[in-house]
């Protein structure tokens, strides 16, 4: 999966998830509560929490006049084209107020959804291919949905942003239940979109049902779309995909992660990306302990990762001695960008190799079939590592690390930086980074020691690049920061071009990178002194959400509130009167099922 955007719905499975109506409430006593008139007075209202706190004894209570004020971002639809057009309306409405700051806290949301893959050899090892974009946009962003390509012939909903309220007004997190509703809103439909493997031309149009517009265009596909398993079709001479050949394709439910899986893009702040490794990190842990093993389960290639992350952690804590403040966030990141170095060199042979593979049919026709063939080894192994590289810790962000930086450091801070980078001490200690033999290696698989040989070759090329980003830093912090007018942004323009790499950006993939940086800034959260960045979640998803947002104060008090909520509710159950109350005891249920699902139990 790519970028940031995404999304989808479908008549077949699609229903109203019906909420309490919200609306001005008039007395309601104790007495009419067991009445019709009174039941159906208090289910009018029985979704607002405050109701709670005015019936506390059987004695009379009035429930003040006037609107109850509903959080704006609130996810009001439950169906896939109700929601888009919830979007765009506040999206407009938003745009206009958002300086004025007369809505609540809000960041941006994007889903990627893979649900499909196509049957036919048409599209076969044809990646990240764009086959549609929705006439539909998001007034926010002006983008689009776009029906994609993916790893293994895998079909991709690409959302653009949505707005989400966040948890409270000083963390930028999406609330993870609306997050979750909405990931359901879209899992639905698509699940009943692709009932019965239709051809890419009926699901297009059925699309229409879900609030959604594709039409299928003639696609051209490039030496970026070609992988180790492209067929042969094309390649400079004959790139063309017509849309009539395009529509004749079959399409079925995808057989990666039990049918769908779900990626989740949001824009948030450098602290809340190294609260989401640290997270990560811990489950691991957990999950080692709790298996026996005493090591995390990972992939050898995500293993090269995680024991370089670790390694360049303990040096550079070893030279700069004050890590408090904003150093300790900055920190674990540029430690992750030096380590993400060794992914660099893999990133350049998969670029090569795909214009080399692209210049005739024939060269794809003979890789294809080589299997285990001198080039096709490195190969996957460098397709591997450079997606490998944004999965260390589960989360992967979005932008430089000098912008990073520039959102958190101070003057001070930097000058520690400084100091570590120019370090002959630190810079001697590189090349001591070591790594130990591997097996069942990616694209090397039964041929552990050539595998080895290509990640040692790999690890002498990442030094050399590690050593080149501390002289950029250097630079940098010397000639963009530490001057009377230093730089607000140090990162690309414009997008860069898939696979492609320039040293002065230093970190990894940087085709991901969202460019400019100053397009993901809201007003609100600039207000607050917090710079954004988009971060994509790469394991766990709406799971790592909740964990994230049980970190926070904002959660702590909800969760206690909802607690003293329930046993208020269920000491007035047991008042006369009260007794078997069907409306409150639904109530009841409803909170408990509120509380159990803040704390994911069951989950």
């Amino acid at each position: 999966m790519n970028s940031s955007r995404s999304a989808g719905k479908s008549p077949h499975v699609s229903q109203e998830i019906k909420k309490p109506v919200r609306q001005t409430a008039s007395p309601v006593t104790a007495s009419s509560l067991n009445t019709p008139s009174g039941i159906l007075q208090l289910q009018s209202i029985v979704g607002n929490r405050l109701a709670l706190q005015y019936l506390q004894d059987a004695s009379n209570h009035s429930i003040p006049g006037g609107p109850v004020v509903q959080r704006y971002f609130e996810v009001d639809s439950g169906n896939l084209a109700g929601y888009v057009q919830e979007q765009k309306n506040k999206q407009n409405l938003s745009n206009m107020q958002v300086k004025a700051e007369s809505i609540e806290p809000f960041t941006t949301v994007g889903f990627e959804h893979e649900f499909a893959q196509t049957e036919e050899e048409t599209l076969s090892g044809i990646s990240h291919l764009e086959l549609a974009h929705s006439t539909e946009k998001m007034p926010y962003t002006d983008l689009p949905f776009i029906l994609e390509t993916d790893a293994f012939d895998a079909l991709e909903l690409v959302s653009p942003p949505f707005l989400m309220r966040t948890m409270g007004s000083n963390s930028p997190i999406p609330d993870p239940r609306d997050v979750e509703r909405v990931d359901t809103i879209i899992r639905n439909s698509l699940s009943g979109l692709i009932s019965g493997n239709p051809t890419l031309e009926k699901l297009t149009g059925d699309f229409k049902s879900v609030g959604l517009s594709f039409a299928l265009q003639d696609a051209e596909v490039q030496p970026k779309h070609l992988s180790h398993r492209s067929a042969g079709l094309y390649d400079k001479n004959s790139n063309k995909v017509k849309a009539q050949k395009l529509k004749q394709i079959t399409v079925k439910k995808s057989t990666k992660g039990g049918g769908i899986t779900t990626q989740v893009n949001f824009a948030t702040d450098a602290e809340t990306f190294v609260k989401m490794q640290n997270l990560d990190k811990q489950d691991e842990n957990d999950s080692a302990v709790q298996n026996n093993t005493g090591e995390p389960k990972k992939t050898a290639i995500e293993q090269i990762f995680s024991e370089l992350d670790k390694q360049l952690m303990q040096l550079i804590s070893e030279h700069i001695s004050d890590k408090t403040g904003n150093l300790s966030i900055f920190i674990p990141i540029m430690a992750r960008t030096l380590s993400g170095q060794f992914a660099v060199p893999s990133i350049g042979y998969i670029k090569s190799k795909q214009e080399e593979l692209f210049a005739s049919k024939k060269k794809q026709q003979e890789n294809i079939g080589s299997r285990k063939g001198p080039s096709r080894k490195p190969f996957i192994f460098s397709a591997a590592a450079s997606s490998a590289v944004k999965d260390t810790n589960g989360v992967w962000i979005k932008d430089t690390l000098m912008n990073i930086g520039l959102g958190i450091l101070q003057t001070a801070d930097w000058k520690h930086v400084h100091n570590l980078v120019r370090d002959p001490g630190f810079r001697s200690k590189i090349d001591q980074l070591s790594l130990p033999s591997y097996e069942r290696i990616k694209g090397f698989e039964g041929f552990d020691q050539e595998g080895n040989a290509h990640i040692q070759n790999n690890l002498r090329q990442a030094k050399v690049g590690i050593m080149e980003a501390l002289e950029i830093i250097a630079h940098q912090i010397e000639h963009d920061i530490l001057k009377e007018e230093p730089a607000s942004f140090l990162g690309p323009e414009k997008s860069i071009p898939f696979m492609s790499h320039e040293p002065t950006f230093i970190g990894p993939r940087q085709d991901t990178y969202i460019a400019p940086a100053e397009k993901v800034q809201i007003p609100y959260w600039q207000q607050k002194g917090k710079r954004l960045h988009v971060v994509e979640t790469r394991d766990d998803n709406i799971e790592s959400l909740y964990k994230l947002a049980q970190t926070t104060p904002e959660y702590k008090v909800e969760l206690e509130t909802k607690i003293k909520e329930l046993q208020e509710l269920t000491a007035l159950l047991e008042k006369p009167g009260y007794e078997g109350n069907q409306v409150l005891m639904m109530e009841r249920l409803m909170l408990q099922n509120e509380i159990m699902n803040l704390m994911r139990i069951g989950k």
